[in-house]
């Protein structure tokens, strides 16, 4: 079984930036057996009056953010969030556990919430990373520089999950997000005559001005053709 640490987007509502955090407003978990419930129970759960304001104002989206395999790491990371993002969300606890505390006691207007500072954000952001900040943007900076590395292969050569690393740019440094597909399509654009040579000659090309295989170069190389690059 799977596990899904979720957001809840609102919907009718202009986006202008990829950041995790632009209009955000709930975060949840469930399992892929309950995946198309939870969304469902969304609409009609009176349980939490602030959530449904903002769901009749705006509809919503819900957004797998992680999968994991584990309930446990699930919870660790709901929590986590939950905490990260602060009053921005309507979660009206700290976690799905506890969520049978919550609903014996009165809730809190969104209003009267504390605020989380950020010498707090900081604290609850370098409790929950297994090596130190500083370490991490540092490895972020080290991958930008070249982005046609996959994530995968980066992380293994690091010693850490691809997932933990993908969090920590979606957390830390949203601004990177797509760079791998925006530095690949920049080599693409840059080959030039596309029009009067061959796939096989297109793909050598982007071979050699990328570093990669033939093989990664060709599937590349089909991805831009068929979305019209």
């Amino acid at each position: 079984m799977k596990y899904y640490i979720y957001g809840l987007y609102k919907k009718n509502i202009e986006y202008k930036t990829k950041n995790i955090s632009e209009h955000l407003f709930y975060i949840g978990i469930t399992s892929d057996k309950n995946i198309y419930f939870r969304e469902k129970n969304h609409r009609t759960e009176q349980q939490n009056k602030y959530k449904l304001n903002i769901i009749n104002k705006y509809d919503f989206n819900l957004v797998i953010l992680w999968s994991v395999d584990t309930k446990n790491e699930a919870e660790e990371r709901e929590e986590f969030l939950i905490r990260w993002f602060g009053n921005q969300l309507c979660n009206i606890c700290t976690s799905s556990k506890d969520l049978s505390r919550a609903r014996s006691k009165p809730k809190k207007p969104k209003g009267e919430w504390k605020k989380h500072s950020l010498e707090n954000k900081i604290a609850n952001r370098d409790r929950n990373l297994t090596i130190k900040y500083e370490k991490v943007l540092q490895l972020i900076e080290e991958w930008a520089k070249n982005p046609l590395e996959t994530q995968q292969d980066f992380a293994n050569k690091n010693g850490i999950s691809r997932s933990k690393f993908k969090d920590w740019i979606r957390l830390y440094k949203p601004e990177y997000i797509g760079l791998t597909k925006r530095k690949q399509k920049e080599i693409f654009n840059s080959i030039e005559n596309k029009n009067i040579k061959t796939a096989s000659n297109i793909i050598k090309e982007f071979s050699e001005k990328s570093g990669l295989s033939y093989i990664k170069s060709k599937g590349i190389y089909y991805k831009f053709i068929n979305k019209k690059a």
